[in-house]
């Protein structure tokens, strides 16, 4: 902590903590207004907290779980665990569909691979659950 910023006041532990991460996101945020010397004192005082706390598993909007794989790369785990059973990489056009339609629920055992969405398509035409048509067409 930068010295004589707690001099006139009496601040719990809890409330120096709390200013000293939101400082610390403000000059990450602002990484060309410090020095060399804060920005080390800065990463001593941060070792051991995750550096990006959004590394976590995460639901995506339409429901699917997706995992990082790379430091920059997101997939759909149900994708992961098909390529893990399989053995081999998936194909771009690919579709991973979930037996029990619980988006979640990636147990190898409850995904099956159809080679394009329109296998996957008719499958679910076949099946009598498309569930997105409108009454009438």
């Amino acid at each position: 902590m930068p010295k004589g910023i707690y001099q006139h006041h009496s601040f719990t532990e809890e409330h120096k903590q709390k200013i000293a991460d939101a400082l610390r996101q403000y000059l990450e945020r602002n990484p060309r207004k410090i020095s060399q010397e804060q920005r080390l004192k800065i990463s001593q005082a941060s070792q051991g907290k995750p550096k990006n706390r959004r590394a976590r598993p995460y639901r995506g909007i339409s429901g699917y779980i997706h995992i990082r794989v790379e430091p920059n790369n997101w997939e759909k785990r149900s994708r992961v665990v098909m390529e893990a059973t399989l053995g081999r990489s998936l194909l771009s056009g690919e579709v991973v569909h979930h037996i029990n339609k619980v988006k979640d629920d990636d147990r190898p055992e409850n995904l099956e691979l159809f080679s394009n969405t329109t296998a996957h398509s008719l499958y679910h035409g076949i099946m009598g659950d498309l569930g997105r048509r409108k009454k009438g067409m």
